[in-house]
């Protein structure tokens, strides 16, 4: 099994602040890589490091309609990390430790789509943004 263990930022921030900044320019994430380290620090966030290259920041949510708690894969960053359900017993002992029996996540790549049919997920809404000028 894989190991995902949660971690200081600030311990680790040098090493993933560049990463964070790639990720938001090719993506165009509207969060800042400052973001998420004061959202970490202030203990809304969470980072998580694997047992190899790559992270994961998670943050505790809450269903509104059923107010039950979910936890939400906010950033993941995996290089070197492989395929992400390889940390599925990981994460899904993140989620339990708050209560939660449901984790959710998005992303702007429809590839994910996909992948996310084939294993533990569900697509359960597509969001779309229009920008009024």
């Amino acid at each position: 099994m894989n190991r995902l263990y949660p971690v200081d930022i600030r311990e680790h921030w040098d090493d993933i602040k560049q990463d964070l900044i790639d990720l938001q320019e090719r993506y165009g994430y509207e969060w800042r890589p400052e973001d998420v380290y004061h959202e970490c620090r202030t203990g809304e966030a969470f980072l998580y490091l694997g047992d190899k290259p790559g992270f994961i920041v998670f943050k505790e949510d809450t269903n509104r309609y059923t107010r039950e708690p979910e936890l939400f894969m906010w950033i993941a960053c995996a290089p070197g990390m492989g395929h992400i359900d390889d940390y599925y017993e990981d994460y899904s002992a993140v989620a339990r430790s708050i209560g939660a029996k449901t984790m959710t996540w998005s992303s702007p790549r429809k590839a994910f789509q996909r992948l996310a049919k084939k294993n533990h997920w569900k697509v359960r809404t597509t969001i779309y943004e229009m920008r009024i000028g």
